[in-house]
């Protein structure tokens, strides 16, 4: 927004996930009357907002009335086939869930562990026949989930990797946890 507005060209907003309207970001009420003000300035300021879904596109447009709806673009995420050209997914011994992303305090996997745990307790056998592997940013969070339900003898928890190693990771998993 500075730029553009020092240089005269226009930029574009591209969104990812949504700014002050994720159900799942909480910061009180000082906080949220700042980041509603940067975002309506964004917004309003921009050639362009790309959002990932149909749904915050819609949400974007119905909040902002007054911003010309044509604005507000949705691009969904991409499939590239020759990402999976050179990776072979290779079948493990134990029943594998895997999951890439970034984890923050406000999205965190606890009730996916939970639940693992709980089911680990009801078939105590089972532990020995599935693993869960986590890669990405916010490990920490994940990790205290991991000792808060005593799993570290079942989830691995691995910093973010390369574009090709992440594949091969998601590949190399029975099941992909969304």
């Amino acid at each position: 927004l500075f730029l553009s507005r020092l240089t005269g060209k226009p930029y574009i907003i591209d969104m990812r996930d949504p700014w002050t309207l994720s159900p799942e970001v909480e910061w009180g009420r000082t906080r949220n009357s700042i980041e509603a003000f940067w975002e309506r300035l964004c917004i309003r300021g921009a050639s362009k907002v790309i959002n990932i879904t149909e749904q915050a596109t819609q949400a974007d447009r119905e909040k902002y009335p007054d911003v010309d709806p044509s604005k507000f673009e949705c691009i969904t995420q991409g499939f590239d086939p020759s990402d999976f050209e050179d990776v072979d997914g290779k079948r493990t011994h134990t029943f594998t869930i895997a999951t890439t992303g970034t984890y923050y305090e406000f999205r965190t996997p606890e009730y996916f562990l939970r639940a693992l745990r709980s089911l680990v307790d009801c078939n105590p056998g089972f532990a020995s026949e599935i693993r869960c592997r986590f890669m990405g940013a916010g490990g920490t969070i994940v990790e205290v989930f991991v000792e808060k339900y005593n799993l570290a003898d079942i989830v691995e928890v691995l910093p973010y990797g390369t574009h090709q190693d992440s594949t091969a990771f998601l590949m190399n998993s029975d099941v992909l946890l969304l």
